[in-house]
């Protein structure tokens, strides 16, 4: 799949971004120093609310309800599977979760952890510019406050395409650096931890294939439990209300480019040093179920793509 950025001036972007996004109230805490956290397997149960069971038994998992024989009627089809869903669910899946989950708590092979931050920011056309929160917190403003980092964008482009009718960008979410005030935006960074890889990998190496591959599976899926955990203590922490914002990851449309993925373990070196998150040469994160992510507070943040006329014409020939 072909991503596409466009090149707008600086006139140019700031159109489009009045066009789309409209100014809000900024949040009353602009930054935090950092903070690291561990859920002791005891208290895996914090993240049971947060647990995606369809992702975890449909994608990861991989069940679906078959019939023994389906009716003609696509109508009564898909009240069967629904049914034999539902049966499934009661008795095989959510039992065999259970009796996992109970495992995970009593061996430890599950250790969701987490780096995460609040930093004050302005977008500067398709760029988030980081500045530095303790220099922030300790009053430095203006050309006496240290950027930190700063991160390109790609931009929907004007290709006349449905999907592409917002020219949206992620950077036009906070407030441009031409209004002199200050916005903010979280980092986080989150991970099932290294022992529940390690775990899978030494089942399926002793032919316990089955057991390994539902390992793997809950432990992906206990990194995205872990990750909107993540991102409700940060947007508590902003002050914004319940339910306002969005998480975006690296490597999905809105924000392909995954070598941005240094930059957040440069802005929560706590990432590496004390949880032993790191990086490969292909910008894919050790342990594999990790994942990084930008929290923005904005009440009209959507998640988009940004493609142009030839990754529509790839996508749809895949």
């Amino acid at each position: 799949m072909i991503t596409a950025r466009a090149h707008l001036s600086g006139h140019q972007r700031e159109a489009a971004r009045k066009r789309t996004v409209r100014d809000c109230t900024v949040p009353p805490n602009l930054a935090t120093r950092g903070s690291v956290i561990t859920i002791d397997p005891k208290s895996l149960d914090l993240l049971l609310p947060f647990l995606d069971r369809n992702t975890l038994f449909r994608h990861h998992w991989g069940y679906r309800p078959i019939l023994d024989s389906e009716p003609v009627a696509p109508s009564q089809r898909a009240v069967a599977r629904k049914q034999e869903w539902e049966r499934m669910l009661v008795r095989e899946l959510e039992p065999e979760l259970q009796g996992l989950w109970r495992d995970a708590k009593r061996e430890g092979w599950l250790r969701p952890s987490a780096a995460f931050g609040i930093f004050p920011v302005q977008a500067d056309g398709d760029e988030l510019i980081v500045y530095d929160p303790v220099a922030f917190i300790e009053g430095a403003r203006g050309t006496s406050l240290p950027v930190r980092s700063r991160f390109s964008f790609p931009r929907q482009p004007e290709d006349g395409s449905p999907r592409n009718k917002g020219r949206l960008c992620l950077a036009d979410y906070f407030r441009p650096i031409e209004s002199g005030e200050y916005d903010t935006a979280g980092f986080q960074v989150v991970t099932a931890g290294a022992i529940a890889s390690q775990t899978a990998a030494k089942l399926q190496q002793n032919d316990a294939y089955d057991r390994g591959f539902k390992v793997h599976g809950l432990a992906a899926t206990v990194a995205e439990a872990m990750a909107e955990f993540i991102q409700q203590r940060i947007q508590v922490a902003m002050g914004v209300p319940k339910g306002q914002g969005l998480r975006y990851s690296w490597g999905y449309l809105a924000c392909p480019d995954i070598a941005d993925q240094v930059k957040v373990l440069d802005l929560l070196p706590r990432a590496n040093t004390e949880l032993g998150i790191a990086l490969t040469s292909g910008f894919q994160f050790d342990p594999d179920q990790t994942t990084a992510a930008l929290v923005v507070h904005h009440p009209d943040a959507i998640y988009f793509a940004v493609l142009g006329g030839d990754a529509i014409t790839d996508e749809a020939a895949d």
